[in-house]
């Protein structure tokens, strides 16, 4: 491959970054199978429309220079120190939210400024360097690491709870090595400094797991504080460390390390990967790894992780090679993020303009896909493989309204993709030329159609849609004549219905040979998820189960602020109607209701979570002049200052009539801060009348009284109905009222309950049909 694509590397074999401080980075190179590190100066950057940007800073930025090209971001301006570069984000943000007259919280929606929010990455895009170049992909070494702790009987382990603990944890190495601690004489700081020692001393350059950000890594920092063990896995005796990003939620971070959780890549990495992952080595256990996680076999369950995550290893070797990025964001993010990192570089490189549009215009050209509704099985999504750069190639070829880095970014891999080189993985685990080029320009096409991108373009996405519907139309045509019907579909994504008489992983095999075979122009279907039965309730939900678990293969847009118990209905309900169990489900109907109506439950199970977006200031101002409406988390807020108001005046009334005063300070003792944006609001709605607005009724949870409740029942109850309601495509109008009434006449037999198939279209949604609105429902059940 050209140099013009990989670029120069300035530094060789870099297998971990950190920044030291506002001018400085530590790269760490493994070379020779040692690990070196090398200090760089950090010069920051950002791309601005203008220079008026950044005027008026606290110092003047150190460099302003003009870039070549028609493109958006028409200058680059380079800063002296970190902080100066955030300066001027905060001015520019202050700046636009004024100008929109709405509270900016991301520099993400600014459109005349764009900056890179991770310091190694801007380094990185500057220097032209990459992760893990000219290094083979055995060389980083791959730690995995599971643990075992200990609970009172009948509760969940917490890691601040002093009679919970570690007992177990194992640790495997790439290359063959286990290792197992385990608690002596209920000593645990003994068992977590010899777990840290063994870490420093193999010296790891990745650090795997299952729910590794989520469970693992808080459990054993919490652990470490409680026991004043110095939690120092990272390099240079670093600790692990809980970080704010710029953008988005704050993540752990072990300097110096790549962290990769199995649980949160697997729901990152999109079908278009999947199709690429090479084949796994050895073979998979059929189990599910949460599963195998709560087993005490924890050696078991490291080399499970292992075999997973080398697949996906594998893929981001070949691709952080060209992509300036950071292996932890790369797993974080899609082919359309790696390619605008790959764009950038190549700009910054050669210091041209870099392209940005209006991304609220291309909003509306988005489209949704076509299909089915009901009950499927079994069931396969497949991805139409290479089909988004056919389409690409076609555009270009038709003279389309291509852009010129567009057309400069197909270029550089045209003659590869023409190529006869080989498009699987080798026997030796190599991949194929092809994989790096295909997935990166599926990455350019997914940048042009997202609705967020900054390279979203809606004229060429319209023409790019027409010329992936023409393929696929033909492609649908060939995949029925195999006797595979398409339930939803959606640019080269398919879930489909397959036949029932494929007998084994073999013959399956063989099967999607001889389709792919028969279809045109070259393209071949890829099965990444096989399922034993499938449903689909209209336009982007779509909900599967496989003999391990269910999976969510499609969300809808959730409502927002989904209390607890509609989640948990949610998911109770998928399970029983993904194994058509309808008297299950009518006895979790008539249950839930029952637990309503009779106030069974905690305010946990009926709050609902809100973000404020504006101060409390801020928002009686804009309701005052009739800027906004009522809303719900706001209103419970200011009841709860005038009942707190009255709580404190009597506290001070009865402190000021009193010889002595208090010696103990209570919460009305001083004047409370009144909440700013940001801050998240948990309440629920109160009351019994019903015409009342849920803003009218809205109460903050802290003021529930178990012994005296006063949620209101009616409004829950409907709220459980509107939730049900969401099924009510996949059967007829007496089979729903049979299934989820709360007391059934008569009794049924499961098989007596046939779910019906609807066809539709994207255009359904604009007429209130199956679309997912409000109405949606919430299909990320894992959320708290």
């Amino acid at each position: 491959m050209s140099n013009a694509v990989t670029g120069a590397s300035t530094a060789a074999a870099i297998v971990g970054a950190r920044q030291l401080d506002d001018r400085t980075l530590r790269i760490y190179r493994r070379v020779a199978g040692a690990v070196t590190a090398d200090d760089h100066a950090l010069i920051p950057w950002a791309l601005v429309r203008t220079p008026s940007v950044v005027e008026g800073l606290s110092e003047p930025p150190e460099s302003i220079t003009p870039l070549e090209g028609p493109d958006a971001f028409q200058w680059m301006v380079t800063f002296r120190r970190w902080p100066l570069l955030w300066e001027a984000v905060q001015k520019s943000l202050a700046v636009e939210s004024e100008r929109r007259r709405q509270r900016l919280m991301s520099f993400v929606d600014l459109d005349d400024l764009f900056v890179l929010s991770d310091p190694v990455e801007q380094w990185l895009v500057a220097t032209g360097s990459h992760f893990f170049a000219d290094i083979p992909p055995t060389e980083p070494i791959q730690v995995q690491v599971a643990i075992q702790t200990a609970a009172p009987p009948g509760r969940p382990s917490r890691a601040d709870r002093s009679q919970d603990r570690i007992q177990v944890i194992a640790a495997t190495v790439h290359d063959g090595r286990k290792s197992v601690f385990r608690l002596r004489k209920s000593d645990e700081s003994s068992l977590l400094t010899e777990f840290i020692k063994w870490i420093s001393d193999v010296d790891p350059d990745f650090i795997e797991g299952h729910d590794l950000t989520t469970h693992l890594l808080p459990y054993l920092s919490t652990r470490c504080a409680m026991l004043s063990v110095n939690c120092e896995i990272g390099r240079d005796g670093t600790s692990l460390r809980f970080v704010s990003q710029p953008a988005g939620r704050s993540v752990w971070e072990v300097p110096g390390r790549t962290l990769i959780d199995l649980s949160e890549t697997s729901r990152h990495v999109g079908p278009i990967v999947r199709a690429f992952l090479p084949p796994p080595r050895g073979r998979i256990r059929n189990t599910d790894l949460k599963k195998v996680v709560e087993s005490p076999t924890l050696l078991q369950v490291c080399s499970e992780i292992r075999t997973r995550s080398d697949r996906h290893t594998r893929v981001a070797h070949a691709l952080l090679g060209i992509v300036p990025m950071t292996p932890e964001r790369f797993f974080r993010t899609g082919p359309g993020h790696w390619f605008e990192s790959w764009l950038m570089r190549e700009s910054y490189r050669s210091r041209r303009t870099f392209p940005s549009t209006e991304r609220a215009s291309a909003a509306a050209e988005g489209t949704e896909p076509n299909g089915m509704t009901g009950h499927f099985s079994p069931a396969a999504e497949i991805v139409i493989v290479p089909l988004k750069v056919k389409a690409f190639a076609s555009v270009i070829d038709g003279k389309g309204p291509v852009p010129d880095w567009g057309r400069r970014a197909f270029a550089y891999w045209h003659d590869l993709l023409d190529s006869s080189r080989g498009s699987t993985w080798s026997r030796s685990g190599d991949p194929p030329p092809t994989l790096a080029p295909t997935i990166l320009l599926t990455g350019l096409v997914d940048a042009v159609r997202a609705r967020t991108s900054r390279l979203s373009i809606p004229s060429l996405m319209t023409v790019l849609d027409a010329q992936l519907e023409i393929r696929m139309r033909s492609i649908v045509a060939r995949l029925s004549m195999h006797n595979i019907a398409v339930v939803q579909r959606s640019v080269d994504r398919l879930c489909v219905e397959i036949p029932d008489n494929l007998g084994g992983a073999v013959a399956e095999q063989a099967f999607w040979t001889r389709v792919s075979s028969d279809l045109p122009d070259g393209v071949k279907a890829t099965p990444v998820r096989r399922m034993d039965a499938l449903i689909s309730l209209g336009p982007r939900i779509l909900i599967g189960a496989t003999d391990r678990s269910i999976i969510y293969l499609l969300r809808s847009h959730p409502a927002r602020a989904t209390e607890a118990f509609i989640r948990e209905y949610h998911a109770w309900a998928l399970d029983c109607i993904l194994h058509r169990q309808w008297n299950r489900l009518q006895v979790l109907t008539s249950e839930t209701l029952r637990r309503i109506r009779t106030r069974s439950w905690h305010v946990a199970d009926f709050c609902r979570r809100e973000t404020l977006t504006e101060s409390l200031e801020d928002y009686e101002r804009s309701k005052a002049e009739h800027r906004r409406n009522p809303a719900a988390a706001y209103e419970a807020l200011l009841r709860a200052e005038e009942t707190y108001q009255k709580e404190r005046d009597r506290f001070l009334s009865i402190s000021a009539g009193s010889t002595a005063r208090p010696t103990i300070c209570t919460v009305w003792s001083s004047p409370r801060k009144r909440p700013a944006a940001g801050t998240t609001v948990v309440y629920y709605v109160a009351g019994t009348r019903r015409e009342q607005s849920v803003a009218e009724m809205s109460r903050l949870a802290e003021f529930w009284d178990p012994s005296s409740p006063d949620e209101n029942t009616d409004y829950y109850v409907e709220r459980l109905h509107l939730a049900a309601e969401r099924y009510q495509i996949l059967l007829e109008e007496a089979d729903f009222t049979r299934v989820f009434s709360e007391e059934s006449l008569f009794s049924f037999q499961d098989p007596e309950i046939k779910p019906v198939r609807r066809a539709f279209t994207g255009s359904d949604l604009a007429s209130g049909g199956t679309g997912s609105g409000s109405a949606g429902i919430w299909l990320d059940t894992e959320s708290a």
